[in-house]
């Protein structure tokens, strides 16, 4: 089985948080130390983190320190998001976005905004949670805070992977090691790491997703992170099984499986031991794996830790109770004063009506008239996209006729040079061939004209002018045929 740490989960307990504190020199370094140690130990002990937060933030009331007030509330909130007092969380939310509001803190803002995307995290509303989370980011990208926008870029990943949205988790997640490398923050970097080959898993591509579990083991290995260590080493094993390595699997686990019992981390336990029952459930000790397994689950959430957020609960209840009768106190003698605000409040509140009235009448018609005027533009736009396909359609028709008109011509002009050649071989017959015998016709009648020819020579006279005749006859006939034929052919 995968699973990865706690996304807000960052950092090493606090020692001796109270003597740092009493050495403190101004109130606001003991608020800063207070807020820290409470931040820190939210995800370990909530009663140690409430108390610490509860001490910032008195000495925030006393001292007037606004922005101390902030930090102590938004640590409360987480508190009250782990027992489920969600009415609570958001009181305590809305106090510091109202205190980020009023000093124009938008690094403080950012800071309200992703705890609030972490509240609807741990109640799995992912899609609110994704909403604040991008607009912190957007704050602290603006402010240049890098560290805090890669763990927003971590957290929205790990929605994504929730989501099964792959791809857009890898792109986040690796925007975030850059930065976690940059600023030397090895546990969140290794963490990002861990983040990836969970990625790399969903997407069965077991060896990639060990290679980055290794790295991430190797970081947690250096600092001393035992928890996130024990998490890789059981990762590496769940890839491992995927890949029916059982044997290298078991050596993995064995590990975890040490970690988890030293340093008694109950989660981690549970899902070793799936594992181990997984790879040994045709084995003898598979009942025993079972029965440690179920041990494991029952303790999650121990009678130690139900009893302290019952004292916490009971705490806070009579801490309200006490705050109610103050506030009732209190009313009496502003009621007077509220009434005179209310009137001068009412009045301001009817002038700043019109005001806004007008002005939304007047940018409605503005409205109006900008989307009519998109609307002419689209319809124009379509208008010239279709001239323009007619257009190229038209030039595409002119260019089939001339390459058509161009193929005619060529073909006129091979008919015209052919005509020519046979002109040509006309006029050579006509100049040779025709005119040869038509001359001897000439010239015999023309020596009967003037009396040349004798008697006796009359037969040989006409035999010859016979002959040139049929001669000449010949040639005319086989001119008649070849002019005859090519017609044909044209």
């Amino acid at each position: 089985m995968l699973f990865s740490i706690d996304l807000f989960s960052q950092g090493n307990t606090v020692d001796s948080v109270v003597l740092r504190v009493e050495k403190a020199r101004t109130v606001r370094e003991k608020i800063e130390l207070l807020n820290s140690a409470s931040s820190l130990m939210v995800n370990g002990d909530l009663k140690r983190s409430f108390d610490y937060a509860q001490r910032a933030e008195k000495l925030a009331v006393e001292s007037k320190d606004d922005i101390g007030l902030a930090h102590a509330v938004l640590n409360k909130g987480k508190y009250y998001t782990r027992v489920g007092m969600y009415e609570e969380v958001v009181k305590n939310y809305i106090l510091a976005l109202e205190i980020s509001e009023k000093k124009s803190d938008e690094s403080l803002k950012g800071l309200v905004y992703k705890v609030i995307g972490n509240n609807y995290y741990f109640k799995q509303d992912y899609k609110l949670a994704m909403q604040y989370y991008k607009r912190a980011l957007t704050i602290n990208q603006k402010f240049k805070d890098e560290e805090t926008a890669a763990d927003l870029l971590n957290n929205i990943a790990l929605i994504f992977i929730e989501s099964k949205q792959l791809d857009s988790a890898l792109i986040y997640l690796q925007g975030a090691v850059i930065p976690y490398g940059k600023l030397k923050k090895p546990g969140k970097l290794a963490n990002t790491l861990l983040n990836i080959g969970l990625v790399k898993a969903e997407d069965k591509l077991y060896n990639e997703a060990i290679e980055y579990y290794k790295k991430a083991l190797s970081i947690d290995q250096s600092i001393g992170l035992a928890l996130q260590e024990g998490v890789c080493l059981n990762n590496i094993a769940s890839a491992l099984i995927k890949l029916g390595k059982y044997g290298e699997a078991d050596g993995y686990l064995k590990r975890a499986l040490t970690i988890g019992q030293r340093e008694n981390f109950k989660s981690l336990l549970v899902n070793v031991y799936i594992n181990l029952a997984v790879i040994r459930r045709d084995g003898k000790d598979f009942p025993a794996i079972m029965e440690h397994l179920l041990e494991a689950k029952d303790s999650l959430y121990s009678e130690q830790n139900s009893r302290q957020i019952e004292e916490l609960r009971t705490k806070y209840e009579s801490e309200q109770k006490e705050r109610e009768n103050q506030h009732l106190l209190q009313e009496s003698a502003l009621n007077e004063k509220q009434l005179m605000f209310a009137r001068y409040l009412i009045s301001f509140i009817a002038l700043f009506s019109i005001v806004v009235t007008g002005l939304a009448i007047i940018y409605y018609r503005s409205w109006v008239q900008n989307r009519k005027a998109k609307n002419e533009l689209s319809l124009l736009n379509i208008q010239i996209h279709q001239q323009a396909k007619e257009l190229v359609r038209a030039n595409e028709e002119i260019a089939a006729m001339n390459k058509n008109l161009h193929g005619l011509v060529g073909e006129k002009i091979s008919k015209i040079i052919e005509q020519n050649d046979r002109l040509d071989e006309y006029t050579f017959h006509n100049s040779h061939r025709v005119r040869g015998p038509l001359t001897r016709i000439l010239g015999l009648i023309s020596l009967v004209k003037i009396g040349a020819i004798k008697e006796e020579e009359i037969g040989f006279l006409l035999n010859e002018i016979d002959n040139a005749s049929h001669e000449l006859d010949n040639v005319l006939k086989e001119i008649n045929h070849s002019l005859s034929s090519s017609e044909t052919q044209d």
